[in-house]
């Protein structure tokens, strides 16, 4: 992410204050969001939970949270307002991070069962605030900026996501005493901080109109229709894709504490894992202003290419520091699916239908990433391995892969883009990544503000690189240049010191003679 100044912060956010609280607000929401995402595993796994135990936790909350949604239309009838909607069941949410928190002190049994309760009770009611969020979203950001502001929002979350991660992550290490406090703390702050962002949603303003339904598909119809549109037929692939990412996704801080031996060492565990919001952070405004540009179904079609073929580097990479790696790329390439993934609602919907499609959309990836983690979690807990698939985990990234692939081939051409944007190859995108593009214009734009990252997709490699040498070579001259001040500056003082004390010396001879 560019270094973020005043100014900048003005320009993304279009000098519009309600864009403005989005991201404040988005900023303390996400570290419960993180504390949760990364920290409620390796809980759960303090409290000796078990494979299938780690697989029911990444996935039943998600599924009853996804199906929960669809009562957020009946929510707003009776409210009549999103805004409060939304502030009523965040503060309710924040408050269940309280019981997770004490879980260990609390309960003497049962202790990972209490733990999912809780868990999905405060997912569930996050959750029930998402479609009016994203309606209300739809009503404050113009159409032409989302995919880049909700790259900056994102890159910007993301930075303080990582910040509390690391904290929390090297504080399970490096405090002397029983974790079962530290997990106090994080889940803590993690609660304080979610109050603090529905406080922050009273500063948004929301238009105040009679909240209207189109009377048209219902779920059930809707589901029978899903191949028969083109949003239906986005809804299926994201279902099925989120069924085979499920299938390793919520095992991987397993597999890292378990299979991987980083039980004991929870900074390891924490820099592996900080290397993907590393990456994310980075590379989510570039992702931004490509969605922008070319549109949401060729960014979700290059980078679903390279989401198939990730789970192979689980598979061929075993150590902890090449893992460091894995994890990266992991984060430049699930930064663009992801965003591309979540916000093609917003280019397909009207502010009518948005809730309505938001709310589909949820149960539909909610459910396969359910089926995906309980099957995977299942066949994990048997320890099913041969040949170099040495564990269970890297029998379902082979198989995650294979799904992958079969999904991406036979689906993602079938989804149309909605909007006119500008054309080019997915290959010249996918070729960006893997050249590290996203990284290259981080840099550009945080050291060389002349130089439009936006660019650099069309180049060839070659060019990539020379661009890269003449970045390196223009700093080098710069620094050199510096030096050269610096000296010069520190030879002009030293001579105006050896005047000083040649002075001070010849009036002290001179007073002494006389």
């Amino acid at each position: 992410m560019p270094l973020l100044s005043d100014k900048m912060f003005e320009k993304q956010t279009h000098g519009l204050p309600n864009l403005k609280y989005s991201v404040y607000e988005g900023i303390f929401a996400t570290i419960l969001l993180s504390s949760a995402v990364s920290f409620i595993v390796p809980f759960a796994v303090y409290l000796g939970a078990n494979a299938l135990e780690v697989g029911f936790i990444s996935a039943f909350p998600a599924l009853l949270a996804a199906w929960a949604q669809l009562l957020s239309m009946w929510l707003i009838k009776k409210f009549n307002s999103k805004k409060w909607l939304i502030i009523g069941l965040v503060i309710i949410q924040s408050a269940l991070f309280i019981p997770i928190a004490l879980t260990p002190f609390i309960f003497q049994t049962n202790q990972v069962v209490w733990l999912i309760i809780f868990y999905t009770l405060s997912l569930i009611f996050g959750s029930l605030a998402t479609p009016p969020w994203n309606s209300w979203m739809k009503e404050i950001i113009p159409s032409e900026i989302i995919g880049s502001f909700f790259g900056f929002r994102n890159s910007i979350i993301g930075g303080v996501s990582l910040i509390f991660f690391l904290i929390f992550g090297f504080s399970l290490k490096l405090f002397e005493i029983e974790l079962a406090f530290i997990f106090l703390g994080i889940f803590l702050i993690a609660s304080l901080s979610r109050f603090i962002s529905a406080i922050l949603f009273i500063k948004i303003t929301e238009n105040k109109c009679d909240i209207f339904f189109e009377k048209e598909q219902n779920f059930l119809e809707f589901a029978k229709e899903l191949r028969n549109s083109n949003f239906g037929l986005f809804v299926l692939y994201g279902s099925l894709m989120s069924f085979a990412i499920s299938l390793t996704g919520p095992f991987v801080s397993f597999h890292l504490l378990n299979n991987i031996g980083l039980k004991n060492d929870y900074i390891m565990y924490t820099l592996i894992i900080s290397s993907t919001l590393v990456a994310t952070l980075i590379s989510m405004p570039y992702w931004g202003k490509l969605i922008d540009k070319y549109g949401m179904i060729k960014i979700l079609k290059a980078s679903s290419f390279l989401v198939a073929l990730f789970p192979l580097l689980y598979i061929a990479v075993r150590t902890p520091e090449g893992l460091i790696f894995v994890q990266f790329i992991d984060g430049l390439i699930f930064a663009g699916f992801n965003l591309a993934l979540a916000n093609f609602v917003y280019n397909v919907s009207s502010q009518q239908k948005i809730i309505k499609y938001v709310s589909y959309q949820a149960v539909f990836f909610g459910t396969g990433t359910f089926l995906g983690a309980s099957i995977s979690g299942f066949i994990q807990s048997i320890n099913i391995n041969f040949w170099f698939l040495t564990n269970a985990f890297f029998v379902m990234c082979l198989i995650s892969f294979i799904l992958r692939y079969i999904f991406y081939k036979t689906l993602i051409n079938k989804v149309s883009e909605v909007k006119q944007v500008e054309q080019i190859a997915s290959r010249q995108i996918v070729f960006s990544v893997i050249t590290f593009t996203p990284v290259f214009e981080a840099i550009s734009e945080t050291f060389m503000p002349f130089e439009n990252g936006l660019k650099q997709i069309e180049m060839s490699f070659g060019e990539r690189v020379k661009l890269f040498g003449k970045f390196i070579d223009s700093s080098a001259k710069k620094l050199d240049h510096g030096f050269s001040e610096t000296y010069t500056e520190l030879k002009r003082f030293e001579k105006k010191e050896e005047k000083i004390i040649s002075g001070n010396i010849k009036r002290k001879f001179n007073k002494k003679r006389k």
